[in-house]
């Protein structure tokens, strides 16, 4: 297990995205929250349904290159904006996943250095997902 992780996605076929370097901190860090559903009906009562657990994860990832993040551009607005699921793998050369969904629907990735290649850059940012339980 190399903790390398990278996500796949189905758009015009399977589609993989494999970081280069491992996530900064725990990624089995885990924050439950209650999904739940709050309605009132036309006489007043108040009712409020409890559905599934959610578990957010908030990654963050550095020194991130420009293949990489070129590739996630296109991820995040063609396929992951729009609340679609992916496969998240903790470790490229493991088989075990984790299907998701963004839960923050944000893309700031920064620049933290320029590379010696002219117009190429290294970039940090952080990926909050949602995982269904």
């Amino acid at each position: 297990m190399n903790f390398i992780p990278k996500i796949q996605f189905e758009s015009g076929g399977t589609q993989t995205i494999t970081f280069t370097l491992s996530p900064e901190g725990d990624f089995r860090e885990q924050d439950f929250q209650a999904n739940e559903l709050t309605t009132t009906s036309n006489n007043g009562t108040i009712q409020t349904q409890f559905n599934n657990s959610v578990d957010i994860k908030s990654i963050n990832y550095v020194f991130v290159p420009e293949t990489v993040k070129v590739q996630l551009d296109s991820f995040m607005t063609g396929h992951a904006f729009k609340g679609l699921e992916f496969k998240y793998f903790e470790s490229e050369d493991e088989a075990e996943f984790i299907t998701v969904t963004l839960s923050r629907k944000a893309w700031n990735p920064t620049i933290m250095f320029a590379t010696s290649t002219l117009n190429e850059f290294i970039y940090e940012f952080n990926i909050v997902m949602r995982e269904l339980l």
